[in-house]
């Protein structure tokens, strides 16, 4: 039996519980007790940072692990370009333990705006590539801009039943592509960005690399 750390918001506990389980998968052994991982955080724009979402989201084939709230920083490195391998050597095995409730494959092309914490891609590359797209819907977690609804969770399954996802770097998206593999998840490069550090970028590569159905978005397309 094995214990894990989990901290951070929705997509975040996503990426980071498919880790956990590829890990135990590795090591031959049981995912026993998720940590959740609370409190000290300094961003009030985190505001769902400290709710546990897994149980509204996740179905466990197999006997769900006992959840127990800590205050604390303990997570597991989900930018890990080693831990991305794992996922990416695991990941049949960890779909077949973990499955998104409510899911219902769409045709639709979604533009995913991050406007808060972290944002990578300024709102006037958004606007003009959802000029370019014309895409199914917009989404965003700014409410000034168009797209806001306020809600996590039917946001998310509105982003995981997307055929294809379209945004900046986001832990959001990319939960939805790790668990979806009929979902094709384009991530805005560097070069439209302006931020974000070599692991982070180091992170997505990787993410790149190993997945086949995530890649960088190509403005020409």
């Amino acid at each position: 039996m094995a214990n894990y750390h989990i901290r951070g918001g929705l997509g975040t506990q996503i990426i980071s519980v498919m880790m956990a389980y590829a890990m135990a998968i590795e090591n031959k052994e049981t995912v026993d007790t998720l940590y959740f991982n609370y409190g000290n955080y300094f961003n009030p724009l985190t505001k769902d940072i400290n709710i546990w979402f897994i149980d509204d989201v996740l179905y466990f084939k197999t006997k769900k692990p006992e959840v127990v709230s800590i205050v604390g920083q303990g997570k597991v490195d989900i930018s890990s370009t080693n831990n991305i391998e794992l996922l990416a050597k695991n990941i049949e095995e960890v779909r077949k333990n973990l499955r998104p409730r409510l899911y219902f494959q769409t045709r639709k092309t979604l533009l995913h705006m991050r406007g808060l914490d972290r944002a990578l891609v300024s709102p006037d590359t958004y606007q003009k590539f959802q000029q370019n797209e014309r895409p199914d819907l917009v989404l965003t977690d700014d409410d000034k801009l168009e797209g806001q609804t306020g809600d996590p969770i039917k946001d998310w399954r509105k982003v995981l039943t997307a055929r294809r996802v379209i945004g900046g770097y986001s832990n959001y998206t990319i939960s939805c592509a790790l668990l979806n593999p009929k979902q094709t998840l384009e991530i805005i490069g560097k070069e439209y960005s302006w931020g974000g550090d070599d692991k982070l970028w180091g992170a997505v590569n990787k993410l790149v690399d190993c997945f086949s159905n995530i890649r960088y978005y190509n403005e020409s397309r």
